[in-house]
Parts: structure tokens; sequence; C-alpha cells
């Protein structure tokens, strides 16, 4: 039988895991593994045929360590061929965090070690793949100790979630996300992508907020600016930078928003 990475290209997914505690998870390859054996690395396992990326990575975890993993983002991937090994393994490597499970080694045959480890303090030696994969985070999480905008906060009056979903979910198109729940009985909504989260948090008494504001990217204003004018939503032009599409808006709360044609806002200048 052709062997996945030998005989054909292999396509395997894995994740950088953090736990709560901001340390990362990594394993040490043992001896009967396929390759890179005593290098620490970061987990992942072959993807099967019909399994979307997402979940192999989860499954692979789950299945060589017990732990469970929400996909955060794609970070990035990998053009893997371990030198000398006469191997190559695409490997798309995504960010997730560690949401269950105590990690245990339960396919001894190809792992020595594991651990979590602050990123001021990784084990050596890393396997090649590991700090290629740590060089795409530090370069997404650019320097200093700030990783990078989690989410947007604003506030909403008691009862006003149906609202928000209208306009955050329907006008906006932000998918609304589950909220842990312990934080789920204390009403409001959490709305959000990949590249964007905004969660709405009940206040009593509510003040709306007038002048600060998240700014948002739009893939197409113009498109959108029209969307929202069709809905009856008020649309406040912003002219004052040349070349930049940008306008202000209101939720159903009176919080304001703006709009900024994706290309043209100001961390691109």
């Amino acid at each position: 039988m052709a062997a996945p990475g030998t005989d054909h290209i292999g396509l395997s997914a894995g994740a950088i895991v953090c736990n709560a505690r901001g340390e990362v998870f990594l394993a040490q390859r043992g001896a009967p593994g396929t390759n890179e054996h005593g290098l620490w690395e970061f987990p992942c396992g072959g993807v099967r045929f019909g399994e979307r990326l997402e979940d192999a990575a989860r499954r692979a975890v789950a299945e060589a360590y017990g732990i469970e993993i929400a996909i955060t983002r794609l970070l990035h991937v990998l053009d893997h061929l371990p030198p000398g090994e006469g191997q190559r393994r695409i490997v798309p490597m995504f960010l997730a965090r560690h949401t269950g499970g105590e990690a245990r080694i339960l396919a001894p045959g190809g792992c020595a070690a594991i651990g979590w480890f602050a990123i001021g303090a990784l084990p050596t030696p890393l396997a090649d793949s590991a700090q290629e994969s740590l060089r795409a985070w530090h370069g997404l999480r650019g320097p200093g100790p700030l990783a990078g905008l989690d989410h947007v906060q604003l506030a909403m009056p008691p009862g006003g979630e149906a609202r928000a979903r209208a306009f955050y979910g329907g006008l906006l198109g932000l998918p609304e996300l589950p909220k842990p729940p312990q934080l789920a009985a204390r009403g409001g909504g959490w709305f959000g992508t990949p590249a964007v989260h905004i969660h709405l948090g009940v206040e009593e008494p509510f003040a709306p907020a007038r002048k600060a504001h998240p700014a948002l990217l739009a893939a197409d204003a113009a498109a959108l600016r029209d969307r929202l004018l069709a809905a009856g939503v008020a649309i406040t032009p912003d002219e004052s930078v040349p070349g930049v599409l940008r306008f202000y808006i209101a939720d159903p709360f009176g919080n304001r928003i703006e709009i900024i044609q994706d290309g043209q806002g100001f961390r691109h200048g």
C-alpha cells in the first residue's frame, strides 16, 4: 500500500494549542515514529478522505493526546519536507484553544513525551516545522506583550437580543456565536467571524456609545452601504481622508459604528 508522505504527497492538519495559562502544547517524537525522532512538535495528524481540515486537526489531537480543542483560525500552511528523510507533507496549521480533557499519551509508540510550555521556555530541540509555525505565529502577533485584539464589547439595553440579531446577524452578516454557559444567563449576544468579534453586553442604566466606536472593514463597503440604506439605516459619510471610502452608522441601540473599505483602513497606511 502506498504510504502518504513517502510514495505520494501526504496531507495532515495540526494546531498550536494554547491553554488558559497561555502555554502551548508540544509532543516529542518517539523512536518508532515516521520521522523527526526526538524532536518536539505541535500536534498534527493525517486527514481522512471526506474529512474537513479543522475536523481532522481536532480528531488528531483528541485521538493522540485525549484533549479537546476549539479551532480559532488558520495560521498558515506548511510545505513540510523533513531534512534528509525523503518525505513531503502539506500541513495546514491552525490556532486553537484547549477546551477540555487532561493531556496524556494515547499512542506511546510514536510519542516519547508531552507537555504544556510557556512561550519563553520551550523544550529543545524543536522540529523545523514547529519553528516555522512559531515564526508565522509571532509574525501574526507582532512585537510587544499584546498578541492582538480578541473582541470589541458594546453595551445594549435589557431585552434587545432580537434587535441585535437582526442588525448584527441580518444586516451586517455576522453569525451569532455561542456564549459560554456561565455567561449566557447575562443576556446580550456574541457575533463574529474569525476576523472580527463583537460582543453585546446588557447594561442598565444603558447609555449608547456615540463617540467611541468599532471600525469594521467591509469587503465591498459601497454594496454594504446600499444594503443598509435599503433597510432604512441612516448613513453618515466621512470624506475627510481622501481616497478612503468610509461612513458611520448606528446600531439599533445608538452605538456608533464605522465602516471602512477593506484595504483602505488606517492600519494599511
